[in-house]
């Protein structure tokens, strides 16, 4: 079985891209480790500066092109493992700067709820590291078939909530409100997140033990940054949701 096609960007990764790489120019878990922990170290930075430093003005301008920088760096990172690094912090920049910005406006309507979403994010991280390692969760090919049918009907379901909003508001109150369904649908965008780091896991075991060229780390960092920043922003969806139920209460 091929584990390589878990994550889109690892398509770009081709078979002979194994061969002839000495020990010293070979992918490790430890060199994966690092280059995500930079990454993620940018975010919380320029998350930081993002909230405490940028001009007002500054800051929306930033805030409004991050979704379209976040978007192409991710693509470009993804296809080019050479540019995987630039990419990857331009990412970490821009989102860093959206999440903190949001964390901090969340965290003041909701005491708390910031530290609480890190710690969750955190501990789920842990739980489905230890799942992967001990086995208990495989990254099979029905596996990933159920990750990726579910990220593609997540992905198509808020385009047409996104299409319709142009029209009525109808569908953002019922999946993005308060209510009972809200938060049913958002536990399972958070299910779904927390599992589709397995195939990220197996990605990464794939791209180490197969012996590919230590410059796809950066890829493989990126690709993980990208699955733990959703995870955290869907954990904190689900607390907004759980504190607004206990104010309105």
């Amino acid at each position: 079985m091929n584990e390589r096609k878990g994550n889109p960007m690892f398509s770009s990764i081709q078979v002979n891209d194994t061969e002839d790489y000495s020990s010293s120019y070979a992918a490790t878990y430890t060199g994966v480790s690092i280059k995500t922990f930079i990454l993620l170290g940018l975010v919380v930075l320029f998350g930081v500066i993002g909230v405490v430093a940028i001009p007002v003005n500054a800051l929306f301008a930033m805030i409004i092109i991050s979704p379209i920088v976040c978007l192409i760096s991710a693509l470009v990172g993804y296809r080019v493992p050479s540019a995987a690094m630039i990419c990857g912090i331009l990412y970490a920049i821009f989102q860093g700067v959206t999440l903190g910005v949001t964390t901090a406006i969340v965290d003041a309507a909701f005491p708390g709820i910031a530290s609480s979403a890190i710690i969750a994010t955190i501990a789920t991280f842990t739980v489905m590291l230890f799942l992967y390692v001990t086995g208990v969760i495989r990254a099979s090919s029905k596996f990933r078939a159920f990750i990726y049918t579910a990220l593609l009907s997540i992905l198509l379901v808020n385009l047409v909530i996104l299409f319709t909003s142009l029209f009525t508001s109808a569908l953002v109150d019922v999946f993005y409100g308060n209510g009972a369904f809200a938060l049913i649908i958002a536990v399972a965008v958070v299910v779904i997140a927390a599992l589709s780091l397995i195939v990220d896991f197996a990605n990464v075991t794939n791209l180490v033990e197969g012996g590919f060229d230590k410059r796809y780390e950066w890829t493989c960092a990126l690709g993980l940054m990208v699955s733990i920043i959703y995870l955290y922003i869907q954990i904190l969806r689900v607390l907004m949701i759980i504190a607004s139920r206990a104010n309105k209460d």
